[in-house]
Parts: structure tokens; C-alpha cells; sequence
């Protein structure tokens, strides 16, 4: 199913390259932009990233995902050598502090822009959120390429309501009623002084995920790998859970469905919340000079 490569759009502005031709950033009204609003049926590759003061965060590591993205999907080598400094112009020009950049590539086009976004309320990261459950088994969960079937599906997915109506997110089972991660996030589960994690094969490897692991690990809790069904979470295997991305950093489950967790968020969860935001205020502070001189 064809799909468009410029989604969920915010801003009045676009940097379009256009196969080896210079960058130009456009007003969302030139016709050319508005070319890409079409659907599509070329491969997408795409990337976003959580803007904090000013600076995109895990860069690195969001550009090494889309080059692996690339080659697993396509066996090509992708253009990203110069994807550096077309960002630092983009966000030079646009001059916002927090949002989202997302980057979207085809074999010919590269379009970077600000895209939905949204953050959690302190409440929510204080008391946690409602999920709700939804049926689908990624084929390739380690390859972040658009799918317009799975979008679909979400989409309709979210309109069901529960009981305190619309989900925050919906947490993925796979065929054997195993939860993997979230729909737009990762999962996991906590009990005592470890911290349930799937498999690596069964998710999309997500870069908050990655430093939340190390968070994890200083804040003294032992990660495991371990699948639930919801029977064994509402059996009291877990006291807890989380999910983790960008923008939603690590953000407590209270709920799944009609089932609540009996005790307040763990206080596991909210040490390894405060280990992770130390670290990414100190890449922050790092990566500030490569985007601006």
C-alpha cells in the first residue's frame, strides 16, 4: 500500500535533496513539497528524533539504525555522509527548541522535517498510563521501514476506548499471547530488583532503549530476558512496567486493558527514570556544538 513521505508535517518549513543536488529548504506551500504529500509505493526509510534544546538526541545512533535499515532491506549502501550537516542547517534556519526531526529517504529523495510531536505530562510520568492490547506480530522488527498496513492497523486500533477511554499506547502480542513491545515504544516488565526485557530478535531495537539499559544497570536492577503473557502479569508475575522511546523517554504503565497494577509505581522504575535523564542532559550538552556553531 502506497504511502507519503512527507506525514504528520508541523512547521512551515522542509529540507528537500533531491538525488546528489544541493539542499534546499522550502516553505511547506512550494509545489515541490506538495509532490510528496502523494502516496507512494517506493521503499521509505525513516528516522525521528526527539529535539531537546535545540539538539537532536542519539544522533549517532539514529543515523546507524537507518544505515542498517538500508542495507538489510535493500542491500545498498545509503546516503547519510551529509545528513549531519543538512540537519544543523534545518534546525538553524527553524530555530525550535523541542519537537521531533524526522528524516525520510527513498533510493532518490531525502526529506528532513518537524514532524508530530508530543510529551508526556509530569502527572503521567509520575503515575503512569493506560495501555491496551493489540494483536500483531512484526515480520522484521529490527528493520524501521514504513508500512502502511501496520500504520493502519494502529490507527484503528487506537480508537477503541477503555476503561478511562483513549489508550496511551497499545502493547504488542505475538501469536502466542506473549507481549513483545509497544506500538511506538518498548516494553518492559519489572519485579523485585530485575527488570523483564523480550528477546532481541522479537523487537525493533530502540535507541532510547539502549541507554535505558544502561540506566538500568546503574541504578543497580538486573535486566532479563523474559517474555509475559497477560495472564502472568495479571498472576502477579510483575509488579511493575514501563515503555520507553522518543519522546516518551521512560514512562510507567499504571494499566493494561482493565487490569491495574496494585501498588504505585515501583520505586525501581523511578530510579532508573532519574539515571536516564542525567545521561541524556549530559549528551545534550555534548552534542550542542555539532549542530551549532
Amino acid at each position: 500500500m502506497a504511502y507519503p513521505m512527507l506525514d504528520g508535517v508541523v512547521g512551515e518549513y522542509c529540507l528537500v535533496v533531491l538525488d546528489d543536488q544541493p539542499a534546499r529548504i522550502l516553505p511547506l506551500t512550494d509545489s515541490l513539497v506538495h509532490t510528496f504529500l502523494e502516496p507512494t509505493d517506493d521503499a521509505l526509510f525513516y528516522e525521528v528524533l526527539q529535539i531537546r534544546q535545540g539538539v537532536p538526541v542519539f544522533w549517532d545512533d539514529h543515523i546507524a539504525r537507518l544505515q542498517h535499515t538500508w542495507r538489510t532491506a535493500t542491500g545498498e549502501v545509503p546516503k547519510t555522509e551529509r545528513l549531519l550537516d543538512q540537519a544543523a542547517e534545518f534546525l538553524n534556519y527553524v530555530d525550535i527548541s523541542q519537537g521531533n526531526l524526522k528524516i525520510v529517504q527513498s533510493k532518490e529523495v531525502t526529506l528532513i522535517y518537524l514532524s508530530d510531536w508530543y510529551y508526556p505530562t509530569k502527572t503521567m510520568f509520575d503515575c503512569g498510563v493506560s495501555c491496551g492490547i493489540m494483536e500483531w506480530e512484526r515480520e522484521n522488527p529490527n528493520v524501521k521501514q514504513i508500512h502502511s498496513d501496520y500504520k493502519q492497523a494502529v490507527a484503528e486500533a487506537f480508537l477503541r476506548l477503555g476503561p478511562e477511554g483513549k489508550f496511551f499506547e497499545l502493547l504488542l502480542q505475538d501469536r502466542k499471547g506473549y507481549f513483545t513491545e509497544g506500538s511506538r515504544s518498548n516494553l518492559f516488565f519489572t519485579a523485585g530488583n530485575e527488570v523483564y526485557s523480550p528477546p532481541d530478535e522479537l523487537i525493533l531495537l530502540g535507541i532510547t532503549r539502549k541507554y535505558v539499559l544502561g540506566a538500568i544497570e546503574r541504578a543497580g536492577f538486573v535486566l532479563k530476558e523474559q517474555l509475559l503473557t497477560f495472564d502472568e502479569v495479571r498472576a502477579g508475575q510483575a509488579e511493575g512496567a514501563f515503555i520507553t522511546g522518543s519522546p516518551i523517554d521512560v514512562l510507567p504503565i499504571r494499566g493494561i486493558e482493565n487490569f491495574y497494577f496494585a501498588e504505585d509505581i515501583p520505586a525501581s522504575i523511578k530510579a532508573i527514570q532519574s539515571a536516564y535523564w542525567e545521561q541524556v542532559s549530559h549528551i545534550v550538552e555534548r552534542d550542542r556544538r555539532r549542530f551549532y556553531n
